[in-house]
């Protein structure tokens, strides 16, 4: 059977069925109609139940009851007695043609053959249903429908799922990978509570990524520095902080108009000892002491450190909180202009470059975590559609 559907003036969307019938659903302004070749039902603006008539053998008005449910006066009883199954019948054979019954997700990913130490970006575009015909859809559903939730499943792990800042629509998962990741596939399965969207499932292949290896010497003073335990907790929180409001807006942007002297990933040999599960969790930017440290991105201040108060390691730094997993931390500062809460702009001045901490001479150190993970911001400076 073919279906015809229109509502408002502003719809249309139609099907010529086998054997010459033609079925039809209008959504108009004063009601809804459903009309076939071998039946007409009717509900206009009359009010109660007709009789067959002159229009076909099937012929009903419930006018005032369908008005008022779309003006939100009620379920109107009378309303659902009178489509009956023949309506339903006929909302679920437009919603097929409409494409609004299980649909195929829309997933995106930055890449799905990431090297190791990128970030897997995964978007997810939930595109409602819209009009008429999904009031009509929602008011035969047995239950009421849930607050919608996506969930992101990478390699049997649930991922926190965010919308992104400039649509409320697109959801965005973070999914951190390192040098020391293991190169191989990884299963990806995306899952939508609405009932409209089919579960999707994918696999991703993270890819071998060579880093460079460099040897390092370190004075006594410094290659004995093994960091306190309040140093290491209080970071380690940081990094793994997980807030839900966006902060950051667009790319990331240098944090010192210095080289870059160390790129991240590098693997390293310690006095002559290769540091077994090691590598450079960030970027390294030469620069004179007293240099300006900007901030890479808007953020909050959630760690404010001094070398002299146990930051034996990472010496003075700054943490900012980008939102949604991602984090930001300025190592081995001369100064810092910052407090903890305080909301800084990207661009601004938070601190001056020093050698604090385990440091060979005057540099700025810049770690970006996704979720704990120190991840390369190379491709967070880079204008992206996930950024």
């Amino acid at each position: 059977m073919g279906v015809t559907v229109a509502f408002c003036d502003r719809f249309k969307v139609e099907d010529v069925g086998y054997g010459g019938l033609h079925h039809g659903v209008e959504f108009g302004a004063m009601g809804f109609e459903y009309v076939s070749r071998r039946s007409h039902v009717s509900f206009g603006r009359a009010t109660g139940f007709g009789r067959r008539g002159e229009r076909g053998p099937g012929f009903a008005h419930i006018g005032e009851a369908v008005k008022g449910f779309f003006e939100g006066k009620g379920k109107h009883p009378e309303f659902l007695q009178g489509f009956g199954n023949v309506a339903q019948d006929v909302v679920k054979r437009a919603e097929v043609l409409l494409g609004l019954g299980e649909r195929r997700l829309n997933v995106e990913l930055s890449s799905w053959t990431p090297a190791k130490g990128e970030t897997i970006v995964v978007l997810v575009s939930i595109h409602p249903q819209r009009g008429v015909l999904e009031e009509i859809s929602h008011l035969f559903r047995k239950n009421p429908q849930p607050d919608v939730k996506v969930q992101v499943m990478y390699d049997g792990c649930e991922v926190p799922v965010f919308p992104t800042a400039s649509d409320s629509k697109l959801l965005r998962a973070l999914v951190p990978t390192t040098p020391l990741t293991t190169p191989g596939p990884r299963a990806l399965k995306v899952e939508v509570n609405d009932g409209q969207h089919k579960v999707f499932e994918g696999s991703v292949e993270v890819t071998e990524k060579e880093y460079p290896v460099e040897s390092i010497w370190l004075p006594k003073t410094k290659s004995k520095i093994r960091g306190t335990v309040m140093e290491k907790e209080k970071v380690g929180a940081f990094i793994g902080t997980v807030s839900e409001e966006q902060i950051w807006n667009g790319p990331f942007m240098l944090p010192s108009d210095g080289e870059i002297t160390t790129g991240y990933g590098l693997q390293r040999y310690y006095n002559g000892v290769f540091a077994d599960q090691y590598y450079h969790r960030g970027v390294d930017y030469g620069a004179w002491e007293g240099d300006p440290v900007k901030a890479p991105a808007n953020g909050r201040v959630v760690l404010v450190g001094k070398e002299k108060d146990g930051y034996e390691i990472h010496g003075s730094c700054v943490g900012l909180d980008h939102g949604h997993g991602v984090t930001s931390i300025m190592m081995h500062l001369n100064s810092s202009f910052v407090k903890e809460g305080e909301m800084v702009k990207a661009g601004q001045i938070i601190g001056t470059v020093g050698e604090t901490g385990i440091a060979t001479g005057p540099h700025l150190h810049w770690g970006l975590h996704v979720r704990g993970e120190a991840v390369d911001p190379q491709p967070w400076m880079q204008e992206q559609k996930w950024i």
